[in-house]
Parts: C-alpha cells; sequence; structure tokens
C-alpha cells in the first residue's frame, strides 16, 4: 500500500524487484527479500521513493504418528514412520507442493515400553512450494510404545555334555545351560539347580 501526502496524487507506480538484482517481479507472495520502488504524480507533484520488503519464511513442525513396534532389539524404526503437519501449517494452494521427511527415527532405549518417546531427526521439505517455510529439523511423539517379541521357535536351550562317575544314584552335576537363538546383544541366564540321568 502506497500512502500519499496530500493525498490527491492520480499516479502511483510501484516496481519490486529481487534484492540486490535488477530481476524485476509482480506483487511477491513468495518468502525473500524484496527492493520497492515506488514512482508518484499528480497535479505539480513528482516524487520517488525506495524501500524493502521482506516475506519471512513461516517455521511449521512435522507431526510424527503413533507408533507399536515389535521388540527387535535395537532402537531404530524403520520404515520412517509417515509424517505430517497440522491442519492451516500449510497454505492450502502448497498443499500438493511440499514434501516431508525424516532422516532417522528412534526409540531412547531398545527396551519394551508403552508410553515411550519416538524421535524423528534430520526432517526436511521438498517441492515447489518448499522455499517457503522453515521446518523444524527435529520432532517427537510421546505415545508410541515397543511391545514383545512372540517366542521364537529358533530360541532353544542347550545343555553341555557332562559325565559321572557311577556311584548308585541318578544325580550329576547341574551341566552348562546355554540359550541360542537370541537377538543380537541381548542375554540372559537359564539356571537348574538340579540335574539328573535317566
Amino acid at each position: 500500500t502506497v500512502t500519499t501526502d496530500p493525498s490527491d496524487v492520480d499516479h502511483t507506480t510501484v516496481i519490486y524487484k529481487i534484492a540486490g538484482t535488477s530481476t524485476v517481479v509482480a506483487a511477491p507472495t513468495l518468502a525473500g527479500n524484496y527492493d520497492v520502488f515506488v514512482d508518484v504524480s499528480g497535479g505539480s507533484y513528482v516524487a520517488s521513493s525506495q524501500g524493502s520488503l521482506i516475506i519471512r519464511k513461516k517455521t511449521i513442525t512435522a507431526i510424527v504418528p503413533d507408533v507399536a513396534k515389535e521388540y527387535d532389539g535395537t532402537i531404530f524404526v524403520s520404515p520412517i514412520p509417515t509424517l505430517t503437519f497440522a491442519p492451516g501449517a500449510i497454505v492450502a494452494s502448497d498443499l500438493t507442493n511440499i514434501m516431508v521427511s525424516g532422516d532417522d527415527a528412534s526409540f531412547p532405549d531398545k527396551n519394551v515400553g508403552s508410553p515411550k518417546t519416538l524421535t524423528v531427526t534430520g526432517i526436511k521439505i521438498a517441492g515447489a512450494a518448499s522455499n517457503n517455510y522453515l521446518v523444524l529439523p527435529v520432532s517427537t511423539n510421546t505415545n508410541s510404545s515397543i511391545f514383545a517379541r512372540a517366542i521364537d521357535p529358533s530360541i532353544y536351550i542347550e545343555v553341555a555334555d557332562t559325565s559321572k562317575i557311577y556311584d548308585g544314584n541318578k544325580s550329576i552335576d547341574v551341566p552348562t545351560l546355554t540359550i541360542r537363538g537370541l537377538l543380537g546383544g541381548d542375554s540372559f541366564s537359564a539356571i537348574r539347580s538340579t540335574a539328573t540321568a535317566t
């Protein structure tokens, strides 16, 4: 809007250029810095002025959906869950011109539990309208979970070979028990207090 004093100026010309260049653009709507040149005339008045216009990028935060992950011995979620934005965060005409993605999704630890915080990092946007927005690179969901893994048939307890000198009874020293088939990095103990021979 150009305001003049006196107000009876009958001709106003406004020219916008990308800041620091000679590139003329239509009345700007996209984020960026612009130089503004104004010429006014009317009756015995002739004047010109120069100013600037800054359209700042809109800051947006991606929404991380609830995720329920089966325990797999890691903190990571793959594939990365689909990220969205709150209604109204993106200008309606830009909705089909914005794509959002993340680099990594992870829990603070690998253990079963609910609720747990899921954090997505490396969030970025792309698309024809992406230069008008500034997306925060990290977002969280505090209502996600890791649920217990079903018993895998490949998990079994291995009993070490053992022997004894004949003594007339069935009891033997408890052999070493080893659990096989656990996920990498996991361990727990198998304990048997007595052992007998048949």
